[in-house]
Formats: C-alpha cells, sequence, structure tokens
C-alpha cells in the first residue's frame, strides 16, 4: 500500500467506542477474505480484505449488528465467507476432530492390548 493511499485510508477511517472496536475485531476474526478464503480479514493483507475491513467499521459505527453484518456478507459470498460456519456444518466441524480423535485411540488401545496377550 503507498503512503497516498495510506493517508487516505486514515482520513476517511470511521471513529469508534472501545465496544464498537471489539465488535469490529471480533467480525474482522469471522470473516474470511474473500480473494483466497484462507485467512480472516484481520489478519489478511489483500485489497479485498482492507475494503472489507473498512466496510465492516462503517457498518459497526452505523449501528448495525453483527448478525446483520454476517448475514450481508453471508448474502453476497454465501457461507464460505465465515471462518466457523453457523449452525449444523460448525457443529459438525468442530466434532469431526474429537470422534477421529477417540476412535484412533480405541483402535490403537485395542492392538496394543493385542501385542501384549501374545
Amino acid at each position: 500500500m503507498n503512503f497516498a493511499a495510506a493517508f487516505l485510508l486514515l482520513a476517511t477511517s470511521v471513529s469508534l467506542t472501545p465496544q464498537q472496536r471489539a465488535e469490529v475485531k471480533r467480525l474482522d476474526d469471522s470473516l474470511l477474505a474473500p480473494c483466497c478464503y484462507t485467512q480472516p480479514i484481520s489478519q489478511h493483507l489483500s485489497d479485498a480484505a482492507e475494503e472489507m475491513r473498512q466496510q465492516v467499521d462503517e457498518m459497526v459505527a452505523s449501528g448495525m449488528g453483527d448478525r446483520e453484518i454476517i448475514e450481508h456478507y453471508r448474502q453476497e459470498y454465501g457461507d464460505r465467507i465465515l471462518v466457523v460456519p453457523d449452525g449444523n456444518t460448525g457443529q459438525v466441524l468442530f466434532a469431526i476432530p474429537a470422534v477421529l480423535f477417540f476412535a484412533s485411540s480405541g483402535i490403537l488401545f485395542f492392538f496394543l492390548r493385542r501385542l501384549q496377550g501374545e
């Protein structure tokens, strides 16, 4: 980002309360950058992520709530824009590692017991 763009960004930034800044941080951490869907916009350095961060700042400053903002981006990009999917998909994604851990631990325990018995 060049100096002129950085200056323009600072000149047009909105003023937020500490509570609004916390909300913006939460939202920035929960939305993926739409250019590659690999990092949240809080960490991604692309122009698309920067634009989304600015939009989130403006939406929060205008009084929009978390759900409204997330729904806005879901309408625009689909569920793929969310770091953690809502609803059943998110629950399944968080349950899979635990299920795999317990299943593999059980299989390992079974084979180790068989080896001990021989």
